[in-house]
């Protein structure tokens, strides 16, 4: 009928085509007819064989609820006896921990008591220590030259003095020569209690070559083409040498101690500066040469180089020492130092001060008061070390000429 509708259609023969047309939707209503009421049927089925289920999931609920609270139930029994036994071993091993808490508290005071009994034995023992290095302080500081013997022999000088520990290895010493004043700055091996009993040594062969020895008589000095030597420096340092080798040579030990050191004699007459240097040298910071109101000189800073050997007994003997002389200058600032001042760890990265900027900081104050330099330093090695340790004893003396 579908087809026959078509074929009426296409030959323009409309009447037969809606005949055809009629029958065929007849025919397609009755179809879906039949069809809604398979469906219907079916859903009814369905709807019939739900509430059967439903009641079958019901009794099946009830059943699983019956065996959840049969489970519930041996659960409890199951939890209590758990519990009951956890307790029980709880209390069993309270019992057993309270007694040996007891053994170790009692043990632990013992203990206390020993450490505290041992503190106190440190304290007291570190106390003496103390004491003693505290004495040990005032017995070097005897060796150093006082402000007053200081101030005698240079008008203006300051003396900046930063033992790393109680007691130093750095020293400096003075004495009068044939009216003309002699400055040894020196840095044994060593800092605290060490370099303390190193300096003594050295200090004492400095002593004994002035005293004993008798280099300060100008008479008994002559150089190579017998021109007088002043007080020769060279000649006093050769004989400290000898006499701390001497010295550490009675050990039965192999001790390698010394110094690095500078002594110098100022010639104020001649305005001449006669010294001898191991490994230290001497800065002489000038005063500019052209002053005008428009442009000012820099002050210059000029070295004295030192003989490359220390002080003291070495694997390496020790050869003589040069004597060197500088002629100097009214309003010159002389500097003498050890190492631990451009040696000093700090700033931003940790490193060294290093002796460069220590020179473009002694450049930048020699213009200034003497007491105004010493401030400057300390304030400028103390801020550059930071919160680092001081890693070595620090000794520098400015003089003016």
């Amino acid at each position: 009928l579908k087809g026959m509708t078509d074929l009426y259609e296409s030959e323009l023969n409309f009447k037969n085509a809606f005949t055809s047309l009629k029958k065929y939707k007849k025919i397609q209503d009755s179809i879906f007819n039949i069809e809604k009421i398979k469906n219907i049927n079916d859903i009814e089925n369905k709807l019939q064989l739900t509430e059967k289920e439903k009641i079958i999931a019901e009794q099946s609920l009830s059943l699983e609820k019956e065996k959840v609270a049969l489970a519930s139930s041996k659960n409890n029994t199951l939890l209590l006896i758990a519990g009951l036994t956890i307790v029980g071993i709880a209390f069993l091993f309270l019992f057993y921990y309270n007694g040996k808490t007891k053994k170790l508290y009692s043990l632990i005071q013992t203990q206390k008591k020993e450490v505290e009994l041992q503190k106190e034995i440190i304290e007291i023992k570190n106390k003496d220590v103390m004491d003693s290095i505290h004495y040990a302080k005032y017995i070097q500081g005897s060796m150093l030259p006082s402000t007053k013997a200081m101030n005698n022999s240079f008008s203006e000088s300051f003396v900046l003095y930063k033992p790393k520990d109680v007691v130093a290895g750095d020293f400096y010493w003075t004495e009068t020569i044939n009216n003309n004043p002699v400055l040894a700055v020196c840095d044994c091996t060593g800092h605290g209690v060490p370099g303390a009993m190193v300096s003594i040594v050295a200090c004492n062969a400095l002593n004994r070559a002035i005293n004993e020895f008798k280099l300060s008589n100008p008479a008994l000095i002559f150089d190579k083409v017998n021109e007088f030597k002043l007080s020769s420096p060279s000649l006093i340092f050769d004989k400290v040498n000898e006499l701390m080798q001497e010295t550490f040579s009675k050990s039965d030990y192999e001790v390698n101690d010394g110094m690095d050191g500078v002594l110098c004699v100022f010639d104020y007459e001649n305005m001449k500066l006669h010294l001898a240097a191991a490994n230290n040298p001497i800065w002489v910071v000038s005063p500019p040469s052209i002053k005008t109101e428009l442009w000012q000189e820099p002050w210059r800073l000029s070295q004295i180089t030192p003989d490359k050997q220390p002080i003291g007994k070495y694997k390496e003997e020790v050869s003589p020492f040069n004597l060197k002389t500088a002629s100097i200058e009214k309003g010159e600032m002389i500097y003498l130092f050890s190492d631990g001042y451009a040696d000093q760890f700090g700033g931003p990265k940790g490193k060294k001060f290093k002796y460069k900027p220590f020179q473009e900081l002694l450049i930048s104050i020699a213009h200034l008061p003497l007491v105004e330099q010493k401030q400057v330093l300390d304030s400028t090695i103390e801020s550059w070390r930071g919160g680092l340790d001081q890693v070595d004893d620090m000794l520098v003396i400015g003089i003016r000429v």
